[in-house]
């Protein structure tokens, strides 16, 4: 039997969720605390497996703001916010954002978490009835829960899940720099990685724009022969082009090197998207099979002009 040969590709991707002075969306924060840090870092401990990393440039921008302290999130600023000043605004934020993750896994299993779920159900009962103690152990319990497996080795990080409740105003913040610290280690770690010869860092253009449709609005067509189109017709092949080469020249300036790799935004794909992509260096590219069927790409070795067959 022939061996298996396996592709691995992880595509940490996170859109720029930035609007005038804060991050109206948590999710680089949350899952670089989950996530980004874990994944390369657990390949330590098995040398012989390459991988491919897929880095947004507007995610790791995003990375570098929350580490200077320079933006906020949204779920950052409520969970600053002392349990006892809290507005009733506040709280009904809180309840609509604090318990947005996998429940099954980052909630049911913690027995204080899981009650103050249940309770908070009924949005207008929790706000009457949740003492300041309450309010303080959800605010700790969301950040908490998204810190990643091999974070939690961390003594400060075992001592909050082992105690599970009564936390204190100061041991809620700790959580947040515990955030910090991780977010702090996700580009070293890939750094180190890739000097070792473990992984390949792939980019996606910039801003995570979907290139086929700022070159030609009308590409949706190829896609969608039955869409209907906005009336003003817009094509910016230039801007496109430019949100390659910006990505490329943000890898150089962090990696020191070239990327020959791109995972286009949301997979989307055209003809015209891949020779932008080519004319810069890019000589692959990954998407989705759902995406190209039921036509199909040909790359000749010379470029990577795809044509529909």
């Amino acid at each position: 039997m022939l061996p298996l040969r396996v592709a691995i590709l992880w595509h940490q991707h996170q859109p720029y969720y930035k609007k005038e002075e804060t991050f109206i969306l948590p999710w680089v924060r949350l899952h670089g605390a989950k996530d980004y840090y874990d994944l390369p870092a657990i390949l330590n401990e098995f040398p012989q497996i390459k991988q491919t990393f897929n880095l947004v440039p507007s995610l790791t921008l995003q990375i570098e703001e929350y580490c200077s302290n320079t933006t906020r999130d949204r779920v950052q600023i409520l969970t600053e916010i002392k349990a006892k000043d809290l507005t009733e605004a506040n709280k009904k934020d809180i309840i609509k954002s604090f318990f947005l993750c996998n429940q099954e896994t980052m909630v049911l299993p913690y027995e204080r978490y899981c009650q103050l779920y249940e309770e908070a159900m009924n949005i207008e009962i929790a706000v009457e009835k949740f003492t300041p103690q309450d309010w303080r152990d959800i605010q700790t319990w969301y950040n908490l829960t998204w810190i990643g497996h091999l974070s939690r080795g961390d003594e400060r990080v075992k001592a909050l899940f082992d105690k599970g409740k009564n936390f204190t105003e100061k041991e809620k913040l700790q959580v947040l720099e515990i955030h910090r610290e991780i977010l702090e280690k996700v580009l070293p770690e890939m750094k180190y990685l890739h000097k070792q010869g473990q992984i390949e860092i792939s980019v996606t253009p910039l801003y995570h724009p979907i290139l086929p449709l700022v070159i030609d609005n009308h590409s949706l067509l190829e896609a969608l022969p039955n869409a209907i189109l906005p009336d003003t017709a817009f094509s910016r092949p230039e801007d496109a082009d430019m949100q390659i080469i910006r990505a490329v020249e943000y890898y150089q300036s962090q990696f020191g090197d070239n990327t020959i790799g791109m995972w286009p935004a949301e997979g989307s794909v055209s003809n015209a998207a891949l020779s932008l992509m080519a004319k810069n260096g890019i000589k692959w590219v990954a998407t989705d099979e759902g995406i190209l069927l039921p036509k199909r790409y040909v790359f000749s070795k010379s470029t990577l002009r795809a044509s529909f067959v």
